[in-house]
């Protein structure tokens, strides 16, 4: 994916009230991206990853520091 599709994803996210729902597929796709990018050869696919990689760790540590916020 690109950070423009990180971003659509994190946004679809964001819509959804269940917080645990959104934890688990932030550490999902942290977790995804992480195993990409090991595989990854390609210098411009891996900025392109690096790049929602760094997205998706942002929304996630946004979520563990406030988890009474709605996030929204």
């Amino acid at each position: 994916k690109n950070s423009i599709d990180t971003a659509t994803s994190i946004n679809n996210l964001k819509g959804i009230d269940n917080y645990a729902h959104k934890v688990r597929a932030a550490l999902l796709m942290v977790n995804r991206a992480k195993a990409t990018l090991k595989n990854t050869k390609d210098p411009k696919k891996r900025r392109n990853i690096s790049a929602s990689l760094k997205k998706w760790q942002n929304f996630k540590n946004q979520l563990l520091d406030n988890p009474n916020s709605n996030s929204k």
